[in-house]
């Protein structure tokens, strides 16, 4: 069996920052050997911890992911340019016609008083824009080459009657498009965020590659892959989603480019099949971890 214990952090703050408290955390406590067990953003936290050096990856027996954006999430710069918090949260629903609303039902997202219309459009954002975990979050460079663009450009055309689209190809270009059309954007997280990103590699391999890693990932839930901004505003982003993702973290990103060394969660009996990636900190996914740790 494992001795276990938790490692809590500050989420607002860089995942880099989190990645030298855990190592403080390790050596106050005196760890030799470790097993890692990271979910979402903790993923982002323990391979900052491992870019440290071989000090670190070599007290690593084995490290084990569940749902860590490690490309990044589309449903970050949603937030980030919507205020629709509920895009973090995955609890967003979809009809049949691909038309969504959050889980609490149509008119938790229609704007019926100013007071909420402030909150979602200008408070969340400013609030998001503050915290350098956040930009962390948005789709890395690594993500246009194992998944592709996520953001459009529609503005009107001279007509005044037809649009004209322009798709944003490179991680570049998207980020300029962000920095412009985002509500408080802070230029040097989102400039910090690149280069977090930049050291999580070394030899164009991810770092989690030079330990005994395992990607658990679900898929089944309808998760954004675009974003669609009309004349600076987001105005459609359900008509780009797919089923290839945990509602928030997209298959390809949970698995670094799908990595062979991955396991879907929708092959073992979890309740909430297939897993959204808010019920993934579930007892029974425990189990299966923990089983598969010790080889049961």
């Amino acid at each position: 069996g494992y001795e276990t214990t938790m490692f809590f952090y500050d989420w607002r703050q860089s995942c880099e920052d989190s990645a030298a408290d855990l190592n403080n955390f390790i050596i106050e406590n005196e760890y030799d050997k470790i097993v890692l067990v990271a979910h979402s953003m903790e993923g982002l936290v323990s391979s900052g911890y491992m870019a440290l050096g071989a000090t670190q990856r070599d007290k690593i027996e084995k490290y084990v992911s569940y749902g860590t954006p490690y490309l990044g999430s589309v449903a970050a710069p949603m937030v980030c340019l919507t205020g629709m918090f509920e895009a973090m949260t995955g609890d967003i629903v979809f009809d049949a016609n691909g038309q969504g609303q959050t889980s609490l039902g149509e008119e938790s997202i229609v704007l019926e008083t100013i007071a909420h219309s402030a909150v979602k459009n200008v408070v969340v954002p400013f609030l998001a824009a503050n915290f350098a975990s956040v930009y962390e979050l948005f789709p890395s460079e690594k993500y246009f080459e194992y998944i592709g663009p996520y953001l459009t450009n529609e503005r009107a055309s001279d007509d005044l009657v037809t649009n004209a689209e322009y798709i944003m190809t490179t991680y570049e270009d998207t980020m300029s498009s962000i920095r412009e059309n985002m509500l408080g954007c802070n230029r040097d997280m989102l400039e910090h965020a690149k280069v977090f990103h930049r050291s999580l590699y070394q030899n164009n391999q991810h770092i989690t590659t030079l330990v005994d890693s395992t990607y658990v990932y679900s898929t089944g839930e309808h998760t954004a892959t675009h974003i669609v901004l009309h004349d600076g505003l987001i105005y459609r982003y359900t008509n780009y989603f797919s089923k290839n993702g945990d509602s928030l973290v997209h298959q390809g990103s949970a698995t670094i480019g799908y990595l062979p060394q991955k396991i879907n969660v929708d092959d073992y009996d979890i309740d909430d099949d297939p897993t959204p990636h808010t019920y993934l900190f579930t007892s029974d996914l425990w189990k299966m971890i923990f089983g598969y740790l010790e080889g049961t």
